[in-house]
C-alpha cells in the first residue's frame, strides 16, 4: 500500500507563504498525515529548498499544456491565475500514494480534517450549493479540497477534455475539466462533503447568520478571491483584507445583477476578522 498525504500545489512563488501557512495550520490541529508540494518547473530550487527546511516535501512534474485560446480567453477574462491551477492534474497520477487530500494553497485548515482520508476518491465539496445567490445554485463539485485514488493514464484524459472545453465553457480553470471529467458527479450523493470542508471566505457571514453555523462549524476557509491575505501590507492587514472582500464580492453581485443578495454578506464583520486574525498568525513576514 501506497503513501496516504495531504497535497497542494506552487506554481507561481508568490503563493509560497500560503502553503507555508497551510503546513503550519495542519500542523496545529494535529494531523497525522504530511503535506507535500507539488511544484512546477518554474520554481527556483531556492524557494523548494525554504519549503523543504520548513518539513514539506516536495515533488516536481512538469506544466501542463494548455491551448493559447484558453490561456488567452482566461486572461481577458481577468482570470489569469486560473491558467496556473491545471498543474493540480498531475495529482492524479501520483501512483506511489494510495490517496491524497488536496488542497489549494490559499486555504485556512481550523480543524484536523484527516477523516476526509477515509472518504472516496472524488469526494468534494458542492459548488456554491449554500452560496447567496441563490441564481448560481448548481450540483457541481469544487475543486479547493477534494479526495484523489491516483491512477496511471488520467492526465491523457484530462488533455482530451482540454482539447474540447474550449466551446462548453467561458473562463476555464482545473475544476472545470474535473466537471467534465465526472459528468455523473451531481448524481452520487457519497462524494459530497459537508459544506464545513470548503468554506467561500466572502460568503462567512450569511452561512453564520443564515445557515446558523457556528464558528466551531468552520473547518476549512477557502480565500477565493484573487488577493490574498498575505499580499496585504502586515500594518492593519485584518481589516484591509475584510474591506477588500467586501468591495470585490459588491462589484461581482452588482455584475451579476444580484443586489438584494448583497445584505446577506454582511453583519458585523467579527466573524470574519476573527478568522482573518488566525490566519494571519500563520503567515511568516
Amino acid at each position: 500500500m501506497g503513501e496516504k498525504a495531504y497535497f497542494t500545489t506552487l506554481s507561481t512563488e508568490n503563493y509560497l507563504p500560503g502553503v507555508i501557512a497551510l503546513n503550519q495550520a495542519l500542523k496545529n490541529v494535529h494531523s497525522k498525515y504530511p503535506l507535500y508540494a507539488l511544484l512546477s518547473n518554474e520554481i527556483s530550487e531556492e524557494i523548494e529548498e525554504k519549503l523543504n527546511k520548513k518539513g514539506i516535501k516536495t515533488i516536481r512534474r512538469e506544466k501542463v499544456d494548455l491551448p493559447q485560446e484558453i490561456i488567452d480567453r482566461n486572461k481577458s477574462r481577468a482570470k489569469n491565475r486560473w491558467n496556473y491551477t491545471f498543474d493540480k492534474l498531475n495529482i492524479f497520477e501520483l501512483t506511489d500514494f494510495e490517496k491524497i487530500v488536496f488542497i489549494d494553497s490559499d486555504i485556512y485548515v481550523r480543524q484536523n480534517i484527516d477523516c476526509l482520508f477515509d472518504k472516496p476518491h472524488m469526494s468534494a465539496v458542492i459548488d456554491k450549493h449554500y452560496g447567496p445567490n441563490l441564481t448560481c445554485r448548481c450540483l457541481e463539485l469544487t475543486s479547493g479540497v477534494i479526495v484523489v485514488e491516483p491512477k496511471k493514464g488520467q492526465i491523457e484524459k484530462f488533455k482530451e477534455i482540454i482539447k474540447t472545453i474550449i466551446d462548453k465553457r467561458d473562463a476555464i480553470g482545473d475544476q472545470d475539466i474535473l466537471q467534465e471529467y465526472d459528468h455523473e458527479w451531481k448524481n452520487k450523493p457519497e462524494l459530497h462533503l459537508k459544506n464545513k470542508y470548503n468554506i467561500f471566505f466572502p460568503y462567512l457571514e450569511y452561512y453564520v447568520n443564515f445557515q446558523e453555523y457556528s464558528m466551531d462549524d468552520l473547518a476549512v476557509i477557502h480565500f477565493i478571491y484573487p488577493k490574498k491575505p498575505w499580499m496585504i501590507d502586515k500594518e492593519n492587514r485584518v481589516n484591509e483584507y475584510v474591506e477588500y472582500i467586501d468591495g470585490f464580492t459588491k462589484e461581482c453581485y452588482e455584475e451579476e445583477k444580484a443586489p438584494e443578495y448583497i445584505d446577506c454578506l454582511y453583519g458585523d464583520r467579527r466573524h470574519a476578522k476573527k478568522i482573518v486574525e488566525e490566519y494571519c498568525k500563520l503567515i511568516e513576514e
